[in-house]
């Protein structure tokens, strides 16, 4: 109930924030993150100068991609979101095969249903806010950007498990840290912008002209 709870107070202001706030508010609020994330990783594993390009440069590539257009950088978020929950609810009920022991709750039952649940938001979003884009760019898109994804939820869970802790913080009720909730971003919001960039280059120049 609690996760349930964070979830209602954050995500909407995430999404003002990814969709419709000045470019500084946006990048405001990403340093007050960054920087909570960072004394969070700092604390797993004592490594600053680490952390600060582990968090900072996907924000980066999150201000980039959101002046290409705010819907690619909302569906790279939504790609996570989906998918995690998918995961969450697939791999606890149906999941029998472990993905990792780098991370024992997750199965690959939870792995396909996140790649799933995030081809079909991507197709639905784009249909009705990137219609420019042709649908097998979206999906390819949102199917390596999930991936990425879960290799940061992935890559997280590696530095937990070696510091001998079970979430990065206790700042959001039901979520654990803030980097707890970031961790899959961090991997997909970069892996969205290069492909964006390198596939649908002529639609980023369309958006930017309306």
């Amino acid at each position: 109930m609690k996760r349930i709870a964070t979830a209602l107070v954050l995500v909407p202001i995430a999404v003002w924030l990814i969709l419709w706030a000045p470019e500084l508010v946006l990048m405001a609020a990403l340093i007050i993150v960054g920087g909570l994330a960072l004394r969070e990783f700092h604390q797993i594993t004592k490594q600053l100068v680490l952390g600060v390009v582990y968090i900072f440069a996907p924000f980066t590539c999150a201000i980039l991609l959101r002046r290409i257009s705010p819907h690619w950088l909302m569906l790279a978020v939504l790609l996570c979101w989906v998918g995690d929950t998918a995961a969450l609810y697939i791999g606890k009920n149906f999941g029998r095969r472990k993905l990792s022991k780098v991370s024992p709750n997750k199965t690959w039952e939870g792995a396909a249903a996140s790649v799933i649940g995030a081809l079909i938001a991507a197709a639905i979003y784009a249909h009705y806010l990137i219609p420019q884009s042709p649908l097998p760019i979206v999906l390819l898109i949102a199917a390596v950007g999930n991936i990425a994804g879960q290799f940061g939820d992935l890559a997280e869970s590696a530095l937990k498990r070696r510091a001998g802790v079970k979430d990065s913080g206790a700042s959001l009720p039901g979520h654990g840290g803030w980097l707890d909730r970031i961790d899959a971003i961090l991997f997909a919001i970069p892996v969205v912008y290069v492909l964006v960039l390198l596939f649908d280059s002529r639609l980023s120049a369309f958006i930017r002209g309306q």
